[in-house]
């Protein structure tokens, strides 16, 4: 149809900037419909050698076409109806394949599909600055730069969407696969929300998925993504750029040529989901400068099989950090599980587990001996075995905090090694077994040892090797004693340097005879070793409170002998759970002057109250046996203890058993879903400590309550996906809202 003179000049102008042939929606016909020919320019719609330009118009693509290229301006819609396939092909300029600008919008519930973008340093498949809602396929193959450049506005990919992009960089060689930016202005970010599912498989170009300048891409679903050819980092976050792998996403990397994870200058990882990181063939988790990664507490990354580190943290002297509130494990690598440089920060919070099996080298090497040096701080599990060097290695600094255990098995070297100025700072629990050369070694660096530092000897049982100096502290050692073998049936601490002194005089030990009862004469040296022992413990206490024994510094051994036993020599103890109750079951070998026993219970091990009483025999040389049923035991664990009396007075207490009861009535009921104005919550009476907590799909905590609540208040929140969260002493339930 006719035009005036200032359509044309913006067209002209328009075409220009797309430097190609170019059809213009001009609303001539229908004004709806892509196939009508006449709202074209022309009176034609654009074919597969032209390019579609459609500024300020809605329009709708109901049947399949081809075409160069499509541009969207000011506040055009364009919708692809589903069964529609918008194929965007061959076309060999300086520009993007398909662009959504400004106020633009592009709804796909159909196809498309770009290849062949073969221009230069703007030759991106989908170059997004406006809108875009995919709830259908989209396919990037063959383009010169980034496949999908995300450069302000929101792009997301829907629940029922789905995303694949490969063969990017074709032209330039550093094309990211998916690239969200800025636009340079320093208030327009991009956004990309994923709740379907994308994939990228890297065979040119540079980096998998990259996100830069304060954008954010936040991952409800699922994101795959292989490496092979010339590529680059897996996943790349820097600039105060963020990425949210949200509760229930799972974020998968395969076989990267570089790093799998990248995070620098101040790129932000929050990870609440499942990550899986696979045979990177250089560092799987790699953050540095001023990156910091968080894995929440619902977050569990899994790493296998690193050519390089599987994690590497290096701050290059700022303030790198990994910060873990859930669940990492690290199976395989050539070389270092983790490794920290340069003031790096490893922090494993309370609720975290790292866990890391089968390394090429050390399982964790703190790398620093210049300040500032690296540190890493254990408040929860730290879990390493069948390293082929050492479990630890530390050059810089390690606070095994209160409350934080330390574990190292079948270490290829030492359980521990310090270096040079290395650091080992102990207020928890250290339990290190069968390492091929010591379990400790020094190397007279610092070891410190508080009050609540406490120590297991080997693995039911076995030994804890030592070399160099050693100052137990005010810590805490269990020796586990089921029979007279020394580190077979017995635990024992060994000295294994003639030159060198372990220093007890402050510490404590305790002797966990189990069901094992020795006799009279019985000896048991529980440190010994070709080095001396300074002073004696400060105290020796005995789960077996009938034994009477003598602890002797023998200068290179302590010694421990059976000098008596007490009137009643209780032989077991135990207890289990039954239909009818927790039932209660002892045996005797001799008792002298016996009274009877009250049963004792406690819910934490340290308050306990009586629940009962069994009369004893008086005297007895044989073995009598003793039952009792608690039928009204606590939800949870129960801990029981006997406190035998004598007809005198005189009182002991056994050792502690503890049995696990359940309440498995937990039933929890939410309703309307979707909700509206307020959703309504339905729990079993036993129920009880209950902590319920409201998530926006971005990771946000909106609301909290802890005790029970029956309703929550949903009309001041917008339309969208949330994740209700409900934790009781008996289970945890993340359910999700609709609004």
């Amino acid at each position: 149809m006719k035009k005036t003179l200032l359509t044309l000049v913006c067209s002209m102008a328009i075409i220009a900037y797309l430097d190609a042939a170019t059809i213009e929606w001009d609303n001539g016909g229908d004004g709806v419909s892509w196939t009508d020919d006449m709202n074209w320019t022309g009176d034609i719609a654009p074919t597969a050698s032209d390019d579609a330009l459609i500024d300020g118009f809605t329009v709708s693509l109901g049947s399949s076409t081809t075409v160069q290229r499509v541009y969207l301006g000011g506040s055009a819609i364009l919708t692809i109806d589903p069964s529609a396939i918008l194929t965007v092909s061959g076309f060999t300029g300086n520009d993007e394949g398909v662009e959504v600008q400004g106020s633009a919008t592009l709804i796909n519930n159909g196809t498309i599909a770009i290849s062949n973008i073969e221009g230069g340093a703007k030759a991106n498949g989908y170059y997004s600055k406006g809108t875009t809602n995919n709830n259908g396929l989209i396919t990037i193959d063959g383009v010169g730069q980034h496949g999908l450049y995300v450069v302000a506005g929101t792009f997301t990919n829907t629940s029922t969407g789905s995303i694949t992009v490969t063969n990017v960089g074709t032209v330039q060689g550093d094309g990211d696969n998916i690239y969200v930016d800025d636009a340079n202005t320093g208030t327009l970010f991009g956004t990309l929300v994923n709740e379907g599912a994308i994939t990228v498989t890297m065979t040119t170009g540079d980096d998998g998925v990259h996100v830069n300048d304060a954008t954010t891409l936040i991952n409800n679903a699922m994101i795959t993504i292989s490496g092979t050819g010339s590529s680059d980092n897996g996943l790349k976050v820097d600039d105060n750029g963020v990425f949210n792998n949200n509760i229930g996403s799972v974020l998968t990397i395969n076989s990267t040529i570089d790093d799998q994870i990248f995070l620098e200058n101040t790129g932000l990882l929050n990870n609440s989901g499942t990550m899986n990181l696979n045979n990177s063939q250089d560092v799987s988790l790699y953050v540095t400068d001023d990156g910091v990664f968080t894995n929440n507490s619902s977050g569990q990354v899994n790493i296998m099989s690193s050519s390089n580190y599987s994690i590497q943290i290096d701050a290059n002297s700022k303030t790198a950090e990994i910060i873990n509130h859930g669940t990492i494990t690290v199976t395989g690598g050539n070389t270092d599980g983790v490794r920290l440089q340069e003031n790096g920060l490893f922090t494993n919070n309370a609720s975290g587990t790292l866990s890391i099996t089968n390394t090429g080298d050390a399982g964790i090497q703190i790398d620093d001996t210049a300040t500032p040096i690296s540190t890493f701080n254990n408040s929860g599990l730290v879990s390493i075995s069948a390293t082929s060097s050492h479990g630890l290695e530390a050059f810089g600094t390690f606070n095994n905090l209160n409350g934080g255990t330390y574990q190292s098995t079948a270490a290829g070297s030492d359980g521990v090694r310090l270096r040079n100025a290395g650091i080992f700072n102990n207020d928890g629990a250290i339990d290190i077994d069968g390492s091929a050369s010591e379990d400790i070694e020094t190397d007279n660096s610092t070891f410190n040892n508080t009050a609540n530092a406490t120590f297991t000897p080997g693995s039911s049982p076995g030994d804890l090797e030592i070399k160099d100096d050693f100052d137990l502290g005010a810590s805490t050692i269990t020796f586990e004693i089921n029979g007279l073998s020394p580190t077979t049936q017995y635990d024992q601490i060994i000295n294994t340097s003639s030159a060198n002194t372990i220093n007890l005089s402050t510490s404590k030990a305790i002797l966990d005879w189990g069901s094992y009862v020795p006799v009279i004469g019985d000896k048991f040296q529980i440190i010994d070793g070709s080095g001396m022992t300074a002073g004696s413990f400060a105290s020796v206490t005995s789960s077996n409170s009938t034994l009477v024994y003598t602890v002797t510094n023998l200068g290179t051994e302590i010694e421990v002998e059976i000098t008596g036993i007490l009137p009643v020599e209780l032989v077991s103890f135990n207890g289990k759970n039954t239909a009818r109750g927790n039932q209660l079951s002892w045996q005797t070998a001799t008792e002298i002057n016996n009274d009877g026993f009250d049963i004792e219970r406690s819910d934490n091990g340290f308050d306990w109250s009586r629940i009962g009483n069994v009369r004893g025999q008086g005297d007895s040389n044989s073995n009598v046996d003793y039952r009792y049923l608690d039928n009204a035991p606590l939800n949870g664990t129960s801990y029981y203890r006997l406190k035998q009396n004598d007809l005198d007075g005189n009182f002991d207490y056994s050792n502690t058993v503890s049995v696990e009861f359940r309440n498995e009535k937990n039933e929890i009921t939410l309703y309307p879903n979707p909700v509206k104005d307020v959703l309504y919550i339905d729990m079993n009476s036993e129920l009880e400590n209950v902590e319920i907590q409201l998530f926006d799909s971005n990771g946000k905590t909106l609301w909290i309550n802890k005790g029970s609540v029956t309703q929550i208040p949903f009309g001041e929140y917008s339309p969208g996906i949330y994740f209700l969260e409900i934790v009781s002493p008996l289970s945890r339930t993340v359910q999700k809202i609709v609004k």
